[in-house]
C-alpha cells in the first residue's frame, strides 16, 4: 500500500488546476467564435436572397421580353429563346456565378459552425472531466 503525504496530493492538485486554467482559456474563446461564424452566415444568408432577386429581375425581364414577342409562334420557339438570352446576358450569369460562390461559402461556413460547436462540447466535457478529478483528489 503506497502512503500519500499531502506535499503529493497538493501537487497533484496544482498540475490539474493549471490544466483546467489551459482548457478554460478554450471554452472561454469558442462561444465568440461560435457566434461570429453564425454572423458571416447571417451575413451570406441576405447577400443570397439579395443575389436571387437580382436574378429573378433578369429573369422576369427575359420572360417580359418573350411574352411581348410577335414572332413567337409556339413554347418551343420560346423556351429556345428563353435559352439564348439567359446565356447571352452577362450580368445574369454573372449574378448566376456569384450565387453559386455565396452558396458554396454558406455551406462551408455552415460547416465550420458544426465543427465549432462540437469542438465547445468537447472542451466542456473535459473540463467537467478534470473538475470531477480534482475533486476525487481532494476528497
Amino acid at each position: 500500500m503506497a502512503i500519500v503525504t499531502y506535499g503529493d496530493r497538493l501537487s497533484q492538485i496544482i498540475l490539474f488546476t493549471s490544466i483546467l486554467k489551459m482548457n478554460t482559456s478554450t471554452l472561454n474563446r469558442l462561444p465568440q467564435a461560435i457566434a461570429d461564424q453564425s454572423y458571416k452566415i447571417l451575413a451570406l444568408d441576405k447577400k443570397i436572397r439579395e443575389v436571387r432577386e437580382t436574378v429573378a429581375s433578369f429573369e422576369i425581364e427575359i420572360e417580359r421580353t418573350i411574352a411581348f414577342s410577335q414572332d413567337l409562334k409556339n413554347d418551343s420557339q420560346r423556351k429556345s429563346l428563353k435559352s439564348q438570352m439567359i446565356l447571352e446576358n452577362e450580368a445574369l450569369q454573372d449574378s448566376l456565378k456569384h450565387l453559386q460562390a455565396l452558396t458554396t461559402e454558406r455551406e462551408e461556413s455552415s460547416i465550420e459552425l458544426t465543427l465549432l460547436r462540437d469542438r465547445f462540447a468537447i472542451a466542456k466535457l473535459e473540463a467537467r472531466e478534470r473538475i470531477a478529478k480534482t475533486e476525487s483528489l481532494a476528497a
